[in-house]
């Protein structure tokens, strides 16, 4: 796929990084192709889902994020929505990427002084024993080629609703008064996430408002795999983004 000739261009290192990249972007295109092809349901594509996971935080140099698979996982009572029955919807994402401390000094360090401070305290709005113990990047919502983007959305936005509220307790636990309105807005960080239909991701960001309430925002694009738009989207820089709202605020600009 690339010339190696006209090492004017790149260098050894990027040559090599492209090719790595080209290699992985070729097998998630032949494995999302036969799940398309073939009509395969929703745990086919959530090996997709979970290579072009792997790109991005392999290919990227985001060794401080870490996949996990959450949907045999539950949500705490405390931060379910609740529906318009006056019911708490606790149907929740497919994945999460969170933060790992193994592989990141930063990381490692916010989580030792936080359990040290808060012994027994969660980071995260999830009951499992390790998923409530590490603070979450992103969410994603699974649903196969066909599958209703409604529903999609909606479980994204119980998902982000939980995480923006988790997000809330953190930061007034740290506090000797609860936030005000102008505080919440300004001192809670957006969330992001996506929503995956077959071969479409869509980004939201979500954030919470003074009411308790969530506003998102979104744009989606149409694409073989999502190691293809890769680049296009700047999803490393997304992601240091949100790195930066919980470890190095004063080092990063939201991306554009």
């Amino acid at each position: 796929m690339f010339d190696r000739s006209d090492e004017t261009l790149l260098d050894q290192a990027k040559m090599d990084r492209l090719e790595s990249l080209w290699s992985h972007v070729q097998r998630i295109h032949a494995r999302a192709k036969r799940c398309n092809d073939n009509n395969k349901d929703e745990n086919a594509w959530a090996r997709v889902v979970w290579d072009a996971l792997e790109a991005v935080v392999e290919e990227g140099d985001m060794t401080c994020l870490e996949i996990n698979s959450v949907q045999s996982q539950n949500i705490h009572s405390d931060f379910l929505s609740i529906g318009t029955s006056g019911l708490t919807v606790s149907k929740k994402a497919d994945f999460v990427l969170a933060f790992n401390e193994d592989d990141d000094d930063d990381v490692r360090r916010v989580y030792k002084n936080f359990r040290s401070i808060n012994a027994g305290a969660t980071l995260s709005p999830m009951t499992d024993a390790y998923t409530s113990g590490v603070t979450l990047a992103c969410a994603i919502e699974l649903k196969e080629a066909g599958g209703k983007a409604t529903e999609a959305e909606m479980l994204l936005a119980v998902y982000h609703a939980a995480m923006l509220w988790k997000i809330r307790e953190l930061i007034n636990m740290r506090r000797r008064t609860p936030m005000n309105e102008e505080e919440v807005e300004k001192l809670v960080p957006s969330v992001v996430g996506w929503t995956v239909i077959g071969h479409k991701w869509s980004l939201y960001i979500s954030s919470l408002l003074p009411d308790n309430s969530i506003v998102r925002h979104n744009s989606s694009f149409e694409c073989l795999c999502f190691s293809l738009m890769f680049y296009s989207l700047d999803v490393p820089g997304t992601f240091r983004w949100v790195a930066g709202q919980y470890f190095h605020p004063s080092r990063h600009t939201p991306p554009s």
